[in-house]
């Protein structure tokens, strides 16, 4: 009976902060409007990622693996269903392959004749696709 109980709380300790987790997963996936935080599984946790930490997403398949101040989390959503839920005016779409978001760029710079290079405020450098590019011109002047 001792190794029983144990056993049930070692359970209930592992099952009632994922229940919590998964309410807000849910309730957030439902809300109306932009996303303000994703869910990503980190070992046996559900970790909360908001938004405005997040500096670009990537395609990686079918999953997105996003890229932010705490880390890189790995997420099955597509990219289309991600533009679709996050906020425009924060977020855009510059490959089919990349989501950036606008506070975390740095600067904007020629790669080649028609393609920019985005500079994230981590470093790195994301290649905006040809229409991308000039969209970013356009939104750049």
């Amino acid at each position: 009976r001792a190794r029983f109980a144990t056993t049930l709380d070692r359970l209930r300790s592992r099952l009632s902060p994922a229940a919590v987790s998964d309410r807000e997963r849910a309730r957030a996936a439902l809300e109306p409007g932009p996303l303000q935080r994703l869910f990503a599984r980190q070992g046996d946790r559900i970790v909360p990622i908001p938004t405005a930490s997040i500096l670009h997403i990537q395609a990686q398949g079918d999953y997105a693996e996003v890229h932010g101040s705490a880390g890189v989390f790995l997420i099955h959503v597509s990219l289309a269903e991600l533009i679709a839920r996050l906020d425009p005016s924060q977020f855009v779409q510059v490959h089919r392959s990349h989501i950036v978001n606008w506070a975390a760029v740095v600067h904007l710079k020629p790669h080649d004749e028609r393609r920019l290079a985005i500079t994230l405020r981590d470093g790195s450098v994301v290649l905006a696709s040809r229409a991308a590019s000039e969209d970013l011109r356009r939104r750049a002047r």
